[in-house]
């Protein structure tokens, strides 16, 4: 395997790499690191997202935990907490079920299928009863034993047809960034 120490990071990525950006990095051989940063992650989602312990969020988020998905609430540990107190309100079965997950270093990958019925408001659309599944891909960068860093995707446009949403104009369609139309 490749050295992936600082200066090849820095001339693949084409820039200057900040000791900020490869604290929690591993240039080593990694395995012991990687397994320790994917137990974390499963710790998030078995404690957080699935069992909705709020309170594990400062036990497993970094104290200047910063997330780079748009999320209402802000993009630091107060904000997910808003956040996943309003996706709970809105699908108090919420759910998400590991089907991959793999880590290098510092940086964990999950994939996995987010699902719930729709029993709250959410983004405008008042509850209907209905159960959506959908992909979501998430990667966590882990320092210290503490996620530092949240990047997510999930099927947004999926789960909002599922949840009856009508997309393309009108109201109670989904708008170009996710929002209902009313």
């Amino acid at each position: 395997m490749r050295d992936l120490g600082p200066a090849s990071v820095t001339e693949r990525i084409g820039g200057t790499v900040s000791p900020q950006e490869t604290a929690g990095w591993d240039f080593g051989n990694g395995e012991m690191v990687s397994e320790e940063n994917k137990a974390v992650v499963r710790r998030v989602i078995e404690e957080v997202v699935n069992g909705g312990n709020l309170d594990a969020v400062e036990e497993l988020f970094a104290e200047d935990y910063v997330d780079h998905t748009l999320r209402p609430g802000g993009s630091h540990r107060e904000g997910l907490k808003e956040h996943y107190s309003a996706i709970r309100a809105a699908f108090p079965d919420w759910h998400t079920s590991g089907e991959y997950l793999s880590a290098e270093g510092g940086r964990v990958v999950y994939r996995g299928t987010n699902s719930g019925t729709h029993r709250g408001e959410f983004m405008g659309l008042s509850p209907t009863g209905k159960r959506y599944s959908v992909e979501e891909i998430r990667i966590y960068r882990i320092c210290e034993g503490k996620v530092a860093e949240h990047w997510g995707l999930l099927a947004m446009m999926r789960l909002m047809k599922q949840l009856g949403a009508t997309i393309g104009g009108g109201a109670g369609s989904v708008g170009q960034s996710g929002e209902v139309v009313t």
